[in-house]
């Protein structure tokens, strides 16, 4: 980081390329898949191996490291030469780290908004660890007293997948119930919802939300396959 602020074996004109704008950023982010449409980051850009941000304090250069069970962020400004380095041995590390950046040099950092990992604080996550400490009807009639902010469908999707994998099956069916109430219109919800029950074995209520699914959606392949597997018929031809 020392060498990279100093330019350190590199000419002067390399020094300045490597941290001038190459390309903006016009997506939405690696971690972001659901969460919002594709935008045009006028305050993030990449330069040569670095992310590149303009911040409340100036410009400033940035890069994460994401190895599944460790995570890493570095973000430094130009003026003055002031950097964060977090590394963080958990899959959830990046979740802390808006706040470090914050703390360590009083800016909020694009560059986190952009890669989508949800901060500690996020709804979902307090929805999570509330399911986990008492179970999930308790902590859904909590969310749905209105107490707690609403929670995107991709996420709380996300977070029924993630109860079914460790097989708190009847947490992750609550959960996903949740989201088709909170999205009815939503072939997906009803489609997650469907292959949550068919691995909890409840086949007959798999088939009904298969087929609410396909009603909302005929393109969802994977709900007619399903429906074929699960009513012993065969798949219609596309």
């Amino acid at each position: 980081m020392i060498a990279v602020q100093r330019g350190t074996g590199l000419s002067p004109a390399a020094h300045a390329r490597m941290l001038t704008a190459q390309i903006q950023v016009t997506d939405a982010g690696p971690e972001s898949i659901g969460r919002r449409d594709p935008e045009l980051r006028r305050d993030l850009a990449w330069g040569l191996g670095w992310g590149l941000a303009t911040t409340t304090a100036g410009a400033a250069f940035w890069h994460w490291g994401d190895n599944g069970g460790t995570k890493a962020l570095i973000v430094a400004l130009e003026q003055p030469r002031l950097a964060v380095i977090v590394f963080a041995n958990s899959v959830n590390g990046l979740s802390i780290t808006r706040d470090i950046v914050a703390t360590a040099l009083g800016i909020a950092q694009p560059g986190l908004d952009w890669l989508g990992y949800e901060a500690y604080d996020a709804p979902v996550r307090v929805l999570a660890r509330a399911i986990r400490a008492h179970g999930a009807a308790p902590a859904l009639a909590d969310y749905r007293s209105g107490r707690s902010a609403r929670i995107p469908e991709p996420d709380l999707n996300r977070l029924g997948y993630q109860l079914a994998g460790i097989r708190r099956m009847s947490d992750a069916i609550a959960v996903l119930a949740q989201n088709v109430a909170d999205h009815p219109a939503s072939a997906n919800t009803y489609d997650s919802l469907a292959e949550v029950y068919d691995q909890a074995g409840e086949r007959d209520k798999a088939i009904a939300n298969y087929r609410r699914s396909v009603a909302l959606d005929p393109s969802n392949t994977h709900g007619v396959t399903e429906l074929a597997r699960l009513t012993g018929s065969a798949a219609p031809t596309p």
